[in-house]
């Protein structure tokens, strides 16, 4: 699959690392106990990240990233566009196996904020109808809203960021009746876990005997001092330990 697309002005098309997994270490798992919660202790939600990107970064491949960033958070439909192809790319080369099969319900996660009548796409919507017109994952299926404003965690300041069941209580299930038994929740950026788990927590307490996995574009590298490539498909997992989401990698 070819694109017409000028990669460069992504900044995504020379730095490609293979797929990458880690896994959380087992001696902070066993310190944390959960409290009673919407999930089970350990869940595990899997996750599949195509790109990523250093908020922090001094090199020019971090300073391309942001702006990779910049376009997703704007929804701009040709940087879009680019990445779906990209992501058709894994997807054949078997990179992702499973996550955007025909037979998958794609679930936009909303917005921090309600969803404004004069404004209705945001980022994970665009990103769904990028992806299905790309020929990527089964039907779309918006059934979860966002009926409560949230701090948007961009914005806030480490320690204040909302907490899981800040994310969890202000989600709410629209359609019950479920049109499919697997499910793949698309975000824009993947950081903790948070907001992704959240909406996982909605379909698990709905619809427990789903098959629910997650799909975000970017995978937000916060710790590391910079990154050394944009476009690195990750398979990775968000548990659910002590009330809160870990993400690994």
């Amino acid at each position: 699959m070819e694109s017409d697309i000028d990669e460069q002005d992504l900044g995504v098309s020379d730095f490609i690392a293979p797929p990458a997994r880690r896994n959380v270490d087992r001696k902070v798992i066993a310190r944390i106990t959960d409290p009673p919660g919407p999930l089970p202790s350990g869940y595990q939600l899997p996750f599949f990240a195509p790109f990523c990107y250093s908020p922090y970064g001094t090199s020019l491949l971090a300073q391309r990233s942001r702006y990779l960033r910049d376009q997703v958070k704007r929804a701009d439909p040709r940087t879009l566009a680019h990445c779906a192809a990209r992501v058709a790319q894994m997807i054949d080369s078997h990179v992702a196996p499973d996550f955007l099969n025909s037979d998958v319900a794609m679930i936009p996660v909303p917005r921090c904020i309600p969803c404004n009548p004069r404004n209705p796409i945001s980022a994970p919507v665009a990103i769904t109808r990028a992806l299905r017109a790309g020929g990527l994952g089964g039907f779309i299926w918006p059934a979860v809203r966002r009926w409560r404003a949230v701090p948007k965690s961009a914005w806030s300041r480490p320690g204040s960021r909302p907490e899981f069941l800040d994310h969890y209580t202000s989600l709410e299930l629209l359609d019950h009746e479920a049109p499919a038994a697997r499910f793949l929740l698309i975000d824009d950026f993947i950081t903790r876990g948070r907001t992704i788990l959240a909406a996982a927590a909605l379909l698990y307490q709905a619809i427990p005997r789903a098959h629910i996995r997650a799909f975000a574009l970017i995978r937000t590298e916060g710790l590391a001092l910079d990154i050394f490539a944009i476009t690195t498909p990750t398979i990775g997992i968000v548990r659910y330990l002590g009330g809160d989401a870990f993400r690994s990698p």
